[in-house]
Formats: C-alpha cells, sequence, structure tokens
C-alpha cells in the first residue's frame, strides 16, 4: 500500500526551490537562461531542442549526445540557433585539442576554430567548418593570418581531405607547403576530437 505525503503550500514552494536551486547549480549554464525564456514565452515558445533540454534537465539526465545531433541537425538546415541553443552548443560541442606538442613547425603555431559539422549520409561525407589561425611568433611581435574553409572526412568521420583559403583565396596548403605533413597530421587530429559530434 502506498502511502500518500501531504505538504503544505509552504512545505510544497520550499521543496521546488530547492530542486531548481539544485539543478541550477548541477546546469548552471544552461537552466538559468532557460528559466528565463520559459518566463518570457512558455513552455510552448521553446523550440523542440529547448524543451528538450529544460524535459532533460527536469529528469537529471542531460543526454547531451542527443540534443548535440538535433543541434547539428539545425545547423546543418542554415537554420540560426538560439541564444539557448548557442549556449549549449559552445558548452558541449567537441572542440578539437589545439595543441600537437609531437610535431615541430619552428616558428608557426596551428590553432582550430571550430564551427559547425555537416553529415550528408548520401554522399557518405562528413564535412567540419571553420578557421585556421597561423601564427608566425617573431621576435618583435606575433604575425596572425586566417584561413576559412572545411575538412572532409568520410562516413566514419576519418579524415579525407580539407580547402582553407585566405582572404586572398590562397590556400592554405600552397602557402605552408614546408608544413603539408604537419597540416595533415593536424587535420587527422581534428577529426578524430569531432567524431564524438557525430550522429551513430
Amino acid at each position: 500500500m502506498k502511502k500518500k505525503i501531504y505538504l503544505t503550500e509552504a512545505e510544497l514552494i520550499s521543496f521546488i526551490k530547492n530542486i531548481i536551486k539544485e539543478f541550477r547549480e548541477k546546469y548552471p549554464e544552461l537552466l538559468n537562461p532557460l528559466l528565463e525564456k520559459v518566463g518570457e514565452v512558455g513552455f510552448e515558445g521553446l523550440s523542440n531542442i529547448e524543451q528538450k533540454m529544460l524535459n532533460n534537465i527536469s529528469q537529471d539526465s542531460l543526454n547531451t549526445d542527443e540534443i548535440m545531433m538535433m543541434v547539428n541537425r539545425k545547423i546543418a538546415s542554415g537554420e540560426e540557433l538560439s541564444d539557448v541553443e548557442q549556449i549549449f552548443f559552445d558548452e558541449y560541442a567537441a572542440v578539437p585539442d589545439e595543441s600537437f606538442e609531437d610535431i615541430d613547425m619552428g616558428d608557426y603555431k596551428i590553432d582550430f576554430e571550430y564551427n559547425s559539422t555537416e553529415e550528408n549520409p548520401e554522399d557518405d561525407e562528413i564535412v567540419h567548418k571553420g578557421k585556421i589561425y597561423v601564427q608566425s611568433d617573431n621576435e618583435d611581435y606575433i604575425d596572425e593570418e586566417i584561413f576559412h574553409g572545411e575538412i572532409y572526412c568520410d562516413g566514419e568521420g576519418n579524415y579525407a581531405a580539407c580547402n582553407f583559403e585566405n582572404e586572398e583565396g590562397v590556400n592554405l596548403f600552397e602557402k605552408y607547403e614546408a608544413f603539408e605533413d604537419f597540416i595533415e597530421q593536424a587535420m587527422e587530429h581534428i577529426c578524430n576530437n569531432l567524431k564524438s559530434n557525430l550522429n551513430p
């Protein structure tokens, strides 16, 4: 036989506040902006992704992989992410480790800024978009050049090729031909780190 527990209104409010406080401490980057948006537009005004986040958090089981798939599909469709969705993406997207300490590139350093991932099952291809920053550490100043482009992977997320160009349309490999092997290894490293963003 189940026992019924009766709470006074004050006890119920206190109980709810304690739950919200616990979840706010556990998911501070998401719950606060989600609750603010609920206060502005109501639960029905949230996107499907935001509703999924809130439902997950209320059950204390945030399924980051499932939500990331939903976010990536929205990015791939060309839709703009909401502020809350962008917060989730920034917090939970797998970002490549930018240090390649085992590869010597002399006075140059490469950093990759991840933007988004598009999966094309029909073509058995995965495309990671972002920017490559090439820094030259001279004695007097640090010179930085930016290349915009894409990294192409096979259907399993393994590196196949890439295409990055600077503002003048010069290809990354053409500009830094001497470091082609380093760049190829860096691309493989990035793809391996981004595999957790992919649909299973």
